[in-house]
């Protein structure tokens, strides 16, 4: 056999090999948003002492990669940059020495950014497929906001805002869990739910624990385009 031959049979297979493996894998760019929470929760015994949660808008935007192994499971891994934000109200109230009703209230707003990497399996049923496993995420900025009114007798009497060393924990992790659709050939969409599981104020002096909560829609653009039925309908 000669020389060109074999390279027009290794040049043929390279291809057939690709063309495999192409109906198995693929990927491209993600984007994300939705409603977010910083979940704070009390951890004092000060009586008349209440927090409450506020919801907001967070986005994540990236890439990700997802392989079918089998007739109707695949794995996914996703590299996302995270924009995540957290509001709090605390109130405190209490009776001074004088027997005036003082009322503090207390507002903490929180921005921390995350390179957060999402691994999960997938379980394909028709143009439908439902994933679930875990997300990591690596802090990449915090800051933090705290905005302080005083209430005396019904009035308010002083209001200071200043920014506050939140000190989170610089690693998240938690379960991620969603459901996926094949809108096109190259477009898929999909509702997502991340649930942390890590105590982001453990080492500051905040009266509170904290964690990351979400409920996304996404949007996924399939760079092998016209392949996607192969994966969802086989």
């Amino acid at each position: 056999m000669t020389k060109p031959s074999i390279l027009l049979m290794t040049f043929i297979a390279v291809i057939a090999s690709l063309q495999c493996h192409a109906q198995k894998f693929f990927f491209g760019p993600s984007v994300k948003a939705g409603i977010s929470q910083i979940i704070f929760v009390k951890t004092d015994t000060i009586p008349d002492h209440s927090i409450s949660n506020r919801l907001n808008f967070s986005l994540q935007a990236g890439a990700y990669a997802e392989y079918k192994f089998a007739n109707r499971f695949g794995a996914g891994l996703e590299l996302l940059y995270w924009w995540q934000n957290g509001k709090l109200k605390d109130d405190f109230s209490y009776a001074d020495a004088l027997g005036n009703s003082i009322t503090q209230n207390d507002v903490y707003k929180a921005h921390v950014s995350y390179l957060s990497v999402p691994v999960y399996f997938q379980y394909y049923m028709k143009d439908v497929s439902l994933l679930l496993g875990a997300q990591s995420g690596f802090e990449f900025s915090e800051t933090g906001n705290l905005t302080s009114t005083t209430t005396t007798n019904g009035a308010a009497t002083n209001t200071t805002e200043s920014d506050i060393d939140l000190n989170f924990e610089n690693f998240d992790i938690g379960i991620k869990a969603g459901v996926l659709y094949k809108v096109a050939d190259n477009i898929v969409a999909g509702l997502e739910y991340y649930n942390g599981r890590v105590n982001l104020s453990k080492n500051n002096d905040l009266p509170f624990s904290s964690r990351n909560q979400y409920f996304y829609g996404s949007l996924r653009y399939n760079i092998i385009r016209g392949k996607r039925d192969v994966i969802y309908y086989n």
